[in-house]
């Protein structure tokens, strides 16, 4: 058998040629999922950056530019829609607030955009720490047994959700929460 030839990249010489390219590549990715604007430029510039020619590549960026603001007036891509539907699967996954606003500042979404999607959501991030702290202490299959009365372990939990993104009053409503099924269940146990 004999070994694939690699092929070179083509090279793409006009703007005519790059117009339709990029356009296309665009309205692909967003088919597949929702991008903020700063995600589908980068992703487009990463994938025909190299191929095109010396002469056209001070016209790329203004072309791109022009394509995803036509985007963005169709409807196509909208960071307000973007950010609704990340927080929506970073809720599910059980991340808190605070992380998913960095991640969005991440991904270049305005911060008036963060605060609205933030502000506009219906979700209860105090009980999804209370549900993210059972679940973190019943992976463990030793949820009778933990005392959360010991401070490392409450430490360890607090650090915990804190990395998922969860704010100290929220945090600390799980533990609370926690604790108190804790005791209901010794209280169940002691015969």
């Amino acid at each position: 058998m004999s070994k694939p030839k690699k092929t070179e990249p083509c090279t793409i010489a006009s703007l005519v040629e790059l117009r339709p390219q990029l356009r296309q590549a665009g309205i692909d990715l967003l088919s597949r999922r929702e991008h903020s604007r700063d995600e589908l430029h980068s992703k487009l510039t990463r994938r025909f950056y190299g191929q095109i020619d010396d002469a056209i590549r001070l016209s790329f960026e203004p072309l791109l530019t022009d394509i995803l603001d036509d985007f963005a007036q169709r409807g196509w891509q909208s960071d307000e829609r973007f950010a609704r539907f990340f927080l929506r699967t970073r809720f599910q996954r059980g991340q808190g607030p605070l992380r998913i606003q960095q991640e969005l500042r991440q991904r270049r979404v305005a911060d008036d955009i963060v605060r609205m999607t933030l502000a506009d959501s219906d979700a209860d991030w105090f009980e999804l720490a209370r549900a993210g702290a059972a679940k973190k202490l019943g992976v463990r299959g030793e949820l009778a047994k933990i005392r959360l009365a010991d401070q490392k372990e409450k430490a360890r939990l607090y650090r915990f959700l804190g990395y998922r993104g969860f704010n100290p009053d929220q945090i600390q409503y799980a533990l609370d929460a926690c604790c108190e099924a804790h005791d209901e269940q010794d209280e169940r146990w002691d015969w």
